[in-house]
């Protein structure tokens, strides 16, 4: 009995947050295609011998499909090239993007599937809650999730995601890098956060 008030809890709750956000953009599905412009995508490395941060900015791409009655039912893609990435050192960023690591070459992009918005929950003229999906890395996809926060800018016309954490595991990836640089100066997982801001189709 508490396991199905949960779940007709959680399903009001997603409900509300759709509702509540459809009123700020209008009924329905939503597709928002990705402005490379305005976006940007952070990166940090955290190991005990040095901690990496970095950006992936201009060249984001993507689109994603928001269900406005439902946001758990929303859809989309999110995408950066590696060679984007920058961390204020050329050759590390050389590096990063070669064949031991993140190859580039073979693999040029970085995608966030999203599968689904869970937990969604009201905040005004958007909503708060956790992307469900995949993320594919040096080639090999593997399950990913991030808190994120929707909202829609009315006077621009842009719809906003705002991408609290997006854990990254190296190992998960097949992303072994130079024998005993990943956990000594290179961090196990890497942090993604951003804004990616969209323009309705």
């Amino acid at each position: 009995m508490k396991s199905m008030l949960t779940v007709a809890a959680a399903s009001l709750v997603m409900f509300t947050a759709g509702s509540a956000f459809a009123q700020s953009i209008g009924d329905g599905e939503k597709t928002f295609a990705v402005n490379a412009s305005k976006s940007a995508i952070k990166f940090v490395s955290e190991a005990p011998a040095e901690k990496i941060q970095g950006t992936a900015n201009g060249k984001i791409s993507g689109s994603v499909t928001l269900n406005l009655s439902n946001l758990a039912e929303s859809k989309g893609t999110i995408s950066f090239p590696v060679g984007s990435m920058e961390t204020g050192n050329k050759l590390r960023d050389r590096h990063m993007k070669g064949k031991d690591w993140l190859n580039a070459k073979a693999n040029p992009n970085i995608t966030f599937t999203l599968e689904s918005i869970a937990d969604g929950v009201a905040d005004g003229a958007g909503a708060k809650g956790i992307a469900v999906g995949k993320i594919n890395v040096n080639g090999v996809e593997a399950p990913a999730k991030a808190e994120i926060e929707l909202k829609y800018l009315a006077d621009k016309g842009l719809f906003k995601v705002e991408i609290k954490a997006l854990e990254v595991k190296l190992a998960n990836h097949k992303v072994e890098g130079k024998q005993g640089v990943v956990g000594s100066k290179v961090g196990e997982t890497i942090k993604i956060t951003g804004v990616v801001y969209g323009k309705a189709e």
